[in-house]
């Protein structure tokens, strides 16, 4: 008896759980315009990442760490809510203060000046939502970046 009322309810359910859209992974793509300032100092680039779904999303929090020469030099956490469109390419402007200190001064500045290249480490998460239900994307990305002052 309870079976005969509670069917209907099991068949909804399953339904609603395999008509669901499954949300395919954001994929980073690229670290690019890698700046630092002696402003602060400030290490700013912009991160690309992609959308493969077709839907939108929400991007609500980036955190990221920073490695410079092999050295963890600035930690962002970012707070957004930027709308990503489905199936296209976004990216996510950060901006990190680091130590002169963490950087080695002396040998860092020189490089920088000198156009040296450095390995640079991005390394963290990214944060947002879709259709209401939380998705993080995972990156660790380093590069060899001669930064322009």
């Amino acid at each position: 008896m309870i079976m005969k009322r509670a069917l209907p309810g099991i068949l909804f359910l399953i339904l609603l759980m395999t008509s669901c859209t499954q949300v395919e992974q954001v994929e980073f793509r690229k670290v690019s315009n890698v700046r630092f300032s002696m402003d602060g100092p400030k290490i700013a680039a912009d991160l690309t990442f992609f959308n493969p779904n077709n839907f939108s999303m929400l991007l609500k929090r980036s955190e990221v760490d920073i490695s410079f020469d092999g050295k963890t030099v600035g930690k962002i956490d970012q707070q957004h809510q930027m709308k990503i469109v489905k199936q296209a390419e976004f990216t996510v402007p950060i901006e990190v203060q680091v130590s002169l200190k963490d950087l080695g001064l002396g040998n860092a500045l020189m490089g920088i000046l000198g156009g040296k290249k450095y390995p640079l480490r991005f390394q963290g998460k990214i944060y947002g939502q879709v259709r209401g239900l939380p998705v993080s994307v995972a990156m660790d990305h380093t590069e060899e970046i001669k930064i322009s002052k």
